[in-house]
């Protein structure tokens, strides 16, 4: 056997090894591939990420395995079940918000109905605050100015991990630039196919996430690495060092080709995972911000004026959205929860 046929023998034997015990996540109904869904163990850790191909990474966690994305509806497996090289599936979520049909009167203000929830887990993955609430925005379109109006806020603090480390709370209210994320990437020079149904989002020799389309259920969804490329990773600031290790943006539309606005978000997404050293300080995070969008329509200057009055008069209170806009937390982020809320009754 020549020195070329062995190798080529060589590598029909190993590589169905190196696959085994790797398991591709698909969506249920047209079985393409999930990317960038988050794997978090029983004790609420994120233990993985799948990747632009869909590939569940090999684990060394045993116990059960809860499956997150921003598109889908949660799925617990065992981690034995993710070791086999059948597929995992998961139910992708139905949106359905109203169409927004343009007129000839003067619009100059989209205006998105939002709930939003964020929380921020300690070095040991425990939820140490928790906050949640209704954000109004109002989007003017000449200049794509946004204000945002904040109703029913509240901040939930789990007090058995405030004797533990110093570190405050660091989570932001969601908030709109000018751009969506999808934008904001076409402008940095990055790049993707709309043709494709998966997508790699590319830069010169870059990989910096993936665009997936989903033309049946009429869903876009972005997923950006914001690390990829040259972005800064560490900042220093008056002693304090901060080491960013991820950083990704999800965001869904409704789509159309082209051109993706606010009118059509869906959805967003923000994970961020960094450590912060001052002195002899030192302290690992995470933090996770969602936003939903409930409502959206187009205002006029004075149906926007009108509106904001009513916010601002208003004392009732809006129902919580469900189970099929938001994904439930994970069940040891579920049990934290009810704990804090118990306390802080």
């Amino acid at each position: 056997m020549n020195i070329p046929s062995l190798f080529l023998w060589l590598c029909a034997i190993l590589f169905p090894v190196c696959l085994a015990g790797q398991t591709r996540l698909l969506d249920e109904k047209d079985r393409s591939p999930v990317p960038y869904a988050q794997l978090v163990d029983e004790d609420g850790l994120t233990v993985g990420w799948t990747d632009d191909e869909g590939m569940i990474p090999p684990l060394s966690v045993k116990g059960q395995i809860t499956i997150q994305h921003l598109s889908y509806h949660s799925k617990t497996v065992s981690s034995e079940r993710l070791s086999k090289p059948e597929p995992v599936t998961l139910s992708p979520k139905t949106y359905t918000l109203r169409e927004v049909n343009v007129t000839s009167k003067g619009q100059e203000y989209i205006h998105l109905r939002t709930y939003f929830r964020c929380y921020q887990l300690d070095y040991d993955q425990r939820m140490k605050y928790y906050e949640e609430g209704f954000a109004d925005f109002f989007i003017r379109l000449k200049n794509r100015k946004s204000k945002r109006y904040v109703t029913q806020f509240r901040r939930l603090t789990n007090t058995a991990l405030l004797h533990e480390d110093s570190l405050e709370c660091l989570l932001m209210i969601p908030s709109l630039g000018k751009r969506t994320v999808i934008e904001r990437l076409r402008l940095e020079g990055w790049t993707y196919d709309e043709d494709l149904a998966h997508s790699p989002l590319r830069r010169d020799n870059l990989q910096g996430g993936m665009v997936v389309t989903d033309t049946v259920r009429g869903i876009r969804l972005v997923k950006s690495d914001w690390l990829a490329g040259e972005r800064i990773r560490k900042i220093r600031f008056l002693g304090m060092s901060l080491h960013i290790n991820d950083l990704l943006l999800t965001e869904s539309y409704r789509y159309r080709k082209g051109y993706q606005s606010f009118l059509d978000m869906l959805n967003w997404q923000e994970y961020f995972n960094a450590s912060i050293k001052y002195k002899k300080f030192s302290a690992r995070f995470e933090t996770m911000r969602e936003l939903y969008v409930l409502d959206r329509e187009y205002l006029s200057a004075d149906e926007m004026k009108a509106c904001v009055s009513s916010l601002r008069r208003s004392s009732a209170s809006r129902p919580y959205p469900d189970a099929s806009i938001v994904s439930p937390l994970n069940e040891p982020l579920q049990a934290t929860l009810k704990t804090m809320v118990e306390e802080g009754r």
